[in-house]
């Protein structure tokens, strides 16, 4: 006897997938919601406004003046 099993298309929860939770104590909101970003050591932080857990690393890429002028002069 076999049973089929349909995918779910739906998140779990019924969550949309523009929010996010914070792991250590489950605080819910959009992704441009409260949570807290700042600058630190060349990366973006995106931290829970509850419990300050940083829930979000991304690498930040800041186009400085040198950068651009360095770019430009290598297409020329």
């Amino acid at each position: 006897m076999s049973s089929s099993i349909e995918p779910s298309h739906e998140p779990p929860d019924n969550r949309s997938k523009r929010v996010l939770i914070c792991p250590i104590c489950d605080h819910e909101s959009a992704v441009d919601g409260d949570w807290l970003s700042e600058q630190r050591h060349g990366a973006e932080l995106r931290s829970c406004p509850s419990c300050d857990a940083v829930i979000e690393r991304r690498p930040s890429f800041e186009r400085t003046e040198r950068a651009v002028n360095e770019h430009h002069s290598a297409e020329s």
